[in-house]
Order: structure tokens, then C-alpha cells, then sequence
């Protein structure tokens, strides 16, 4: 685990795992979301040939935009 996570900060950047967790939905939603849109598709980032992060300040946005901006960061 990374230090910064042990401490208790949020990473910048997260994989579908934390990100299916962080959202509270199974990582096929992530994929069928980002596929069809409901998730924003800019939050997924692509490291080298095949690992795939997601942004974490996009998907707070998301979420606010979603709940008329009454929702604090998760």
C-alpha cells in the first residue's frame, strides 16, 4: 500500500478497483460506464501499453455535478 494512502490521503489517482469501491458499484459498471458515457470518459488515463487510471478530482466533479452540487468530497 502506498504511504500516502496508510495516512489516510486520497490518491490522485486510482484503478478500477478503488475507483468501483470509491463509488461504491462493481468494476463492470466502471467499464460499461465509461463505454456509455455516464461516466466521464476524461477521468480514465492511460499509463504505458496497458495500465489504466482514473482521475480523482474529475470524478468528484462528477459526483457534485450529479447530486446538484450538494455533495461534499467523498
Amino acid at each position: 500500500m502506498p504511504e500516502s494512502e496508510k495516512q489516510g490521503e486520497k490518491p490522485a489517482l486510482m484503478t478500477e478497483k478503488q475507483l468501483a469501491n470509491y463509488i461504491s458499484v462493481c468494476r463492470q459498471t466502471i467499464s460499461r460506464g465509461i463505454n456509455e458515457g455516464t461516466i466521464p470518459p476524461e477521468a480514465k488515463v492511460k499509463i504505458g501499453k496497458r495500465a489504466v487510471r482514473y482521475r480523482r478530482d474529475i470524478i468528484d466533479a462528477w459526483i457534485r455535478k450529479r447530486s446538484g452540487g450538494n455533495a461534499a468530497p467523498l
